[in-house]
């Protein structure tokens, strides 16, 4: 095994610069190897499937006065170093074929020796996955395509100042589109460009961009003012010959920076020396400043400014305006966003009510007005412009054009249409909330991770793409070709637009076991590139429908029958305003006996100095049909053996060993062995934080599961509120040691275990979550069993308290009708000057407070008890105070008309009044005539 020490793995001479293009220069002091990190981070690991092929990365810069002379890739597996090219030293690369088990690590290494004898080394860390499945496809697929664009650009100077471009097509769109798509695979310009490469690309790229800019001078139009920061002007990029085309790329490119006070060295006059936050701005008043004022097409964009509109067009304003908006804080004039709903959008969508053939589409020019592909281009495009303008899926407008969609969809992937597949990812994720189904009809699909291979009706576009990908890494598509294709198919294909999201990762243990055996589900290996940036929250679909069905950073689901099951996770984060989500599928097989056992190495472990032992877990280790007998661990370096610690213990003491390495991120493995023989292989990390640096997880997370609301079942006595039914907290916590997850009913209301003839029982249940890090939340959860009949808590109605049943006779005295005061509602607040008594059937008098009814008196004189129609039981104080009105029963009976009536007659009451705050009620109970 290779242990990662990320204090030593960077073997540079000096500090290194966050943010510096270590690239720019064509030399440095000393020379320097960089080899690409996973996501901008070098401690995670690149992703290759069982037998696939991955491209092991890498770059230099050499010394000055010192050329590359050699250089070598290491593969880490056991086999030959290949000797590579270092005749560009920006591209140090070879193909590798990695065989392995499920999960199991591996650390390449590139070694660089320049012409003054000088040899440098870097470490690639990657991962085998196996079976092969769609996650690791794509990720395979974003890998090559990200290398691709590296290769792909081109070096210049703006004076003193290094840039760079992409230029197959317009080079504003394709050096925008692909710095943007290096960003939001956590290659941003303010990453550690001693680590990774990709963030000179970015620096470069960003650098260029601005010199495509020019100012114009905007005034007020009809519609309303576009000069949202009063300077006076707009921005443009006109040199690709195609300004509102490309310049919502340039204000994507600009955001997913997640620099707004970055300030830019290059440019014309108005654009130099500005923050990118004043150029968005500009940006986005210049798009409002050029918004289409004639006839019918009013309200949108075109080719140039203040001209004529087409939906193809119009969307990049809409893209760029979401991004910065929400991003930047961007102020959009809200005239824009009317003119472009209430005239442009309204003109161009075809609806005619029916959910069928060509309603719900949006047009070219107009409403039916194909230019491409039976307009699955322009009808995404359209879905884009209501998100800017704030109108939500539910909207029938919004749904109508995504039901066209969900219609058309093969018309859009089969056709490699990468122009409207980008359009479709823009308008789902960045909806509110975000769209992942279309349905039109009985069709329903992930609209990306849709596989026919899985029973779904067509592909999603992430299998498309990856099935379209070209051997280099680039995607070609129709209207749009290499640069910008592939920067916009790996944007498509990360789970984001514009941001940096989170990572899901799912895993299942055990993977293989029996029908109705327990399978748990953990997400705690996810991760969120962004250090200012939590998951909070976990989700679950257990049967591939697209509804998630639990919630839990680890969950427990049981499956019926003998099949495989995918199952998917859903991890979200705390962007604001608008949330970001991962999805990751796991496979679970249900097969017949005999099962393996299933190795679980808990972790990702991260041990503080200061609280020791540091200790590794794998208790959670099971064997359906056995017992583990035998826990293995390998953590040194060398050969993969186990003979690092064995035995029956699933704990082992690592503290000595780990303390002697020092800081650094490690794998660990575990084989566990059952009592027939079988065994299974698992892999984790460990990660040694530096003496004295801050403990990982001392500042935890919690999230409640939600508040829970049911009918009364059983009560507490059954089950009923056991978290395995009312769900259980989640939390993020990095630090692996002692982390304990607990709850305690805090408060029970009433405050006595509850019969199902009571008043509602609720419940406070709170979640703690400690850890030896210094950790400690906690959150509250309601739990709440409304009566058998629902009338959860209210205010009830009992004729004659403590009387069964309620005989109204001749003889009868004073008669009660008691309101009962409740947990919830005090009967004391009721205004009793306006309760009335009547007969349901409306035969009689209204009886009225004052005028027939007196009173009233206060006092505990019974409790609630929910049968069909109200009270009539024996029921004693319950200790709410209880309001109680009056009347004798001969003017019960005369005024109701109850003396005709045969003894035994029940007549249904009906008692109705306002409380104190003017809220209404309406009460029932019944009475038995006699005579």
């Amino acid at each position: 095994m290779v242990q990662i020490d990320s204090s030593l793995v960077r073997k540079f001479v000096g500090t290194a610069l966050v943010g510096a293009s270590l690239l720019a220069a064509s030399a440095s002091a000393q020379l320097q190897v960089m080899t690409v990190p996973w996501r901008g981070d070098p401690n995670l690991q690149h992703q290759v499937v069982n037998g696939g092929t991955l491209m092991l990365t890498g770059a230099a810069v050499p010394a000055v006065g010192c050329s590359l002379a050699s250089a070598t890739w290491d593969p880490g597996d056991g086999s030959p170093v290949i000797p590579i090219s270092v005749a560009n030293p920006r591209v140090l690369e070879a193909t590798h074929v990695y065989v392995g088990s499920n999960n199991q690590p591996f650390t390449a290494t590139l070694s660089v020796t320049d012409s003054c004898g000088t040899t440098i080394t870097d470490t690639f860390r990657l991962v085998v996955i196996d079976p092969i499945g769609l996650d690791v496809e794509v990720n395979m697929a974003i890998d090559r395509a990200l290398w691709h664009i590296h290769k792909s650009l081109i070096l210049t100077n703006i004076g003193t100042i290094p840039a760079g471009y992409w230029a197959s097509q317009a080079s504003s769109a394709s050096t925008a589109s692909s710095v943007q798509a290096l960003s939001i695979h956590g290659h941003r310009a303010t990453g550690n460009g001693a680590e990774d490469p990709y963030i000179d690309d970015v620096l470069r790229g960003l650098a260029h961009l601005p010199t495509e800019l020019q100012p114009v001078a905007i005034g007020i139009q009809a519609a309303g003012d576009p000069d949202s920061n009063g300077n006076g002007i707009g921005i443009q990029a006109p040199f690709s010959g195609n300004p509102i085309y490309v310049g919502g790329q340039v204000i994507d490119a600009f955001v997913a920076s997640g620099t707004p006070n970055a300030v830019t060295t290059t440019g014309p006059a108005q654009v130099i020396g500005r923050t990118y936050a004043d150029i968005v701005q500009d940006m986005i008043d210049m798009y409002a400043w050029g918004q289409s004022e004639n006839g019918a097409a009013r309200g949108g964009w075109r080719y140039s400014f203040n001209a004529d509109s087409d939906n193809s067009t119009s969307q990049w304003m809409a893209i760029g305006g979401i991004a910065a908006e929400r991003v930047f804080g961007t102020t959009i004039p809200q005239f824009v966003k009317d003119e472009d709903l209430n005239y442009w959008l309204a003109y161009s969508q075809f609806r005619d009510g029916t959910y069928a053939s060509w309603d719900g589409s949006l047009g070219y020019g107009g409403p039916i007005s194909i230019v491409d592909v039976s307009m699955m281009n322009t009808t995404p495009s359209g879905i884009v412009q209501y998100v800017m303008c704030d109108v939500p899926p539910s909207d029938p407008r919004f749904d109508a054009a995504q039901a066209f969609m969900a219609r058309n969809w093969t018309t859009l992937t089969l056709n490699n249409r990468v122009y409207g597949m980008f359009a479709t990812a823009k308008a789902m994720r960045l909806a509110v909330p975000p769209v992942t189904t279309l349905t039109s009809g009985t069709t329903a699909f992930d609209w990306y991770r849709a596989q026919t291979a899985n029973g779904d009706p067509v592909d999603g576009l992430a299998r498309r793409l990856v099935s379209i990908q070209q051997a280099d890494g680039s995607w070609d598509g129709y209207w749009v070709q290499d640069d910008l294709a592939t920067a916009w198919s790996a944007i498509i294909l990360s789970s984001t637009i514009v941001q940096v999201g989170p990572v899901a990762i799912a895993k299942a243990y055990p993977q293989q076991t029996a029908a109705t055996f327990p399978v748990t589900f953990s997400g705690a290996f996810s991760f969120h590139p962004d250090p200012l940036r939590h998951i909070v929250n976990y989700e679950w679909d257990f049967d591939n429908d697209g509804t998630y069905d639990a919630t839990g950073i680890s969950v427990i689901h049981t499956f019926a029958a003998t099949a495989d099951y995918p199952v998917t996770l859903r991890v979200t984060d705390d962007t604001l305003p608008q949330a970001l989500h991962s999805t990751n599928s796991v496979t679970v097989h249900i097969t017949p006996p005999p099962f393996p056992p299933t190795a679980v190495p808990g972790g990702p472990y991260h041990f503080c100095q200061q609280f020791q032992p540091w200790i590794l877990d794998a208790s959670a280790s099971t064997d359906p049909d056995g017992t583990v007998d035998l826990y293995e661990w390998d953590f040194s370096t060398g050969t993969l053996d186990f003979t690092d610690g064995s035995g029956p213990n699933p704990t082992l003491d690592v503290t000595a060993f780990f303390s002697n390495l020092g800081p650094g991120v490690y794998d660990v493995a575990l084989r566990v062995t059952d009592n027939n023989g079988g065994s299974n292989v698992d892999f984790t990390t460990v990660e040694v934080l530096a003496p004295g640096a801050p403990c990982i997880g001392g500042n935890p997370t919690i999230t409640c599961p939600p508040d829970f609301t049911e009918i009364w079942s059983g009560g507490v006595g059954t089950g009923q509120t056991d978290p395995s039914r009312t769900g259980v907290a989640t939390y993020q916590d990095q630090c692996t040691q002692g982390v304990q997850l607990t709850h305690q009913d805090i408060n029970i209301t009433p405050n006595t275990l509850q019969n199902p003839g009571a008043p509602e029982l609720v419940i406070t249940r709170r979640w703690t979550l400690t850890d030896n890090c210094g950790g400690n939340e906690s959150c509250d959860q309601t739990i709440t069993l409304t009566s058998p009949h629902g009338q959860g808590g209210l205010l009830m109605l009992d004729v004659r308290p403590n009387q069964c049943p309620n005989e109204i006779a001749s003889g009868t005295g004073d008669v009660g009708i008691t309101i009962p005061g409740t947990w919830r509602l005090n009967a004391t607040d009721i205004d009793a000057s306006t309760v009335k008594v009547h007969r349901a059937d409306g035969v009689g008098k209204i009886l009225k407070y004052g005028t027939h009814l007196l009173g009233p008196t206060y006092g505990d004189v019974t409790r609630p008890y929910y049968d069909e129609t109200g009270a009539c039981a024996a029921l004693g104080p319950d200790g709410h105070q209880d309001m109680t009105l009056h009347i004798s029963s001969r003017a019960m009976r005369a005024l109701l008309k109850l003396n005709p009536l045969p003894d035994g007659t029940r007549v249904n009451l009906i008692v109705s009044g306002k409380m104190n705050n003017g809220d209404s009620f309406s009460l029932t109970d019944y009475i038995i005539t006699q005579h």
